[in-house]
């Protein structure tokens, strides 16, 4: 079965629920507020469930490496496209409309970012701002991407 958005979808929030962040302790927000966002102690969802720390980062990790670096017919839906002055280029799909959309693009981003995969994101930001980046002054839309690519995004 193909994996679709969807997965990108879960698989970002479940990361999210597992991967804590911390505000620095000289941050104002830090020195008011009582959360999770101020204190740096996040629940993580998993963990309270009953599983192991151990085991909540190795499913992360394998669902990372299945949508990022898996079977491309199968499982992927990060693709490498090639390379240009920038450097290597690469996309996430819509799979259920085969094209390429920014929502897919920026949760490709997300997740390569809490992962800590500065090849997956540079990868990704360097596709968005090649094939969606209004770079023309002459434009109306300049400054600014377009929402999607179309369907020629994989040739």
């Amino acid at each position: 079965m193909k994996a679709g958005s969807g997965w990108l979808i879960m698989f970002a929030g479940c990361f999210l629920c597992a991967a804590p962040q911390q505000l620095l302790p000289d941050h104002p927000q830090a020195q008011s507020a009582t959360g999770a966002f101020a204190t740096g102690q996040y629940h993580n969802l998993f963990v309270e469930a009953g599983h192991s720390s151990e085991e909540v980062t190795n499913k992360i990790n394998a669902a990372f490496q299945q949508l990022f670096h898996g079977d491309p017919a199968t499982q992927a839906v990060y693709y490498p496209a090639g390379t240009n002055a920038n450097g290597p280029l690469a996309y996430v799909t819509d799979i259920k409309h085969n094209d390429v959309r920014t929502e897919g693009l920026s949760y490709g981003m997300m997740i390569a970012v809490q992962m800590n995969r500065k090849a997956e994101f540079d990868a990704i930001w360097n596709w968005s701002k090649t094939y969606l980046y209004h770079d023309s002054p002459a434009h109306p839309s300049y400054g600014f991407f377009r929402g999607r690519r179309g369907r020629t995004a994989r040739s």
